[in-house]
């Protein structure tokens, strides 16, 4: 164990205890509306990502409110791993915006509406100096210079990211790529997959992120890897709110 994570550790340890287990997605499953569907999860670990959400909650507002406790969680991290590692940490943050980025890369453009709820600003058609400057003005210097470059945003936040990592030797760089490679892999596949088969491999590749992370327990890899997992938890909140938020069922009586 690396001697600078001990107190990250520890932490990301106790917040790693809290995140939704397999059987309570199960039960939330059966909660068709979403108000039946709130109701139940507040109790739950779910509670504090609920709190501000009820059962008027539109679309836009699940996503922002999803992406806002993601950037909580990174914040959280960045101030719990050695300083030299903070900035890499809060470097995550930007996942979350990279379908923006991909849109505006294949000029789809981005909306008010997408803007907002991404936390971004919209970048203005026939501006001076095109997304480069939309890039630093939100914050997303990595992407700068993406669209003269012909990369994949993804692959540009790679590159940003490793470029960010503090001194790191062999063993240490290889469980993050470990990690790297292992979410790389679901991404790749997932788009390909017939619809009953999405759960399992979601529960599949959390098993997995849940592996690395035990593995790498007090090193640099286990602090990502925790990110990654609150990420795949938010993503299937959100997916279980917007559902119900769109195709509004009547709710059961007895």
């Amino acid at each position: 164990m690396d001697a600078g994570f001990e107190f990250a550790q520890a932490r990301i340890q106790a917040r790693l205890a809290r995140l939704p287990t397999d059987g309570l997605w199960l039960r939330l499953a059966s909660q068709k509306g979403l108000p039946a569907y709130l109701e139940s999860a507040r109790p739950t670990p779910l509670g504090p990502w609920l709190a501000s959400l009820s059962s008027a909650s539109e679309a836009h507002e699940i996503d922002r409110t999803v992406r806002e406790h993601f950037a909580v969680a990174v914040e959280e991290v960045a101030r719990w791993v050695p300083t030299p590692w903070a900035t890499a940490v809060r470097w995550t943050r930007w996942l979350v915006h990279l379908p923006e980025v991909r849109a505006l890369l294949r000029q789809e453009g981005a909306t008010a509406a997408t803007a907002e709820v991404a936390g971004l600003p919209v970048p203005r058609p026939g501006a001076d100096h095109g997304l480069g400057v939309w890039a630093m003005q939100a914050g997303l210097e990595w992407f700068a210079g993406v669209e003269m470059a012909g990369r994949d945003p993804v692959e540009a936040w790679l590159a940003g990211w490793r470029a960010l990592w503090p001194p790191c030797d062999e063993t240490c760089a290889a469980s993050l790529e470990s990690l790297i490679g292992l979410l790389r892999r679901h991404g790749q596949s997932f788009p390909t997959l017939p619809d009953h088969a999405g759960w399992a491999s979601r529960r599949t590749l959390v098993q997995r992120v849940r592996f690395l992370f035990r593995r790498y327990t007090g090193e640099p890899a286990a602090a990502f890897a925790y990110l990654a997992l609150v990420a795949l938890a938010l993503e299937k909140l959100r997916g279980d709110l917007t559902r119900r938020s769109l195709f509004p069922l009547p709710e059961v009586t007895s």
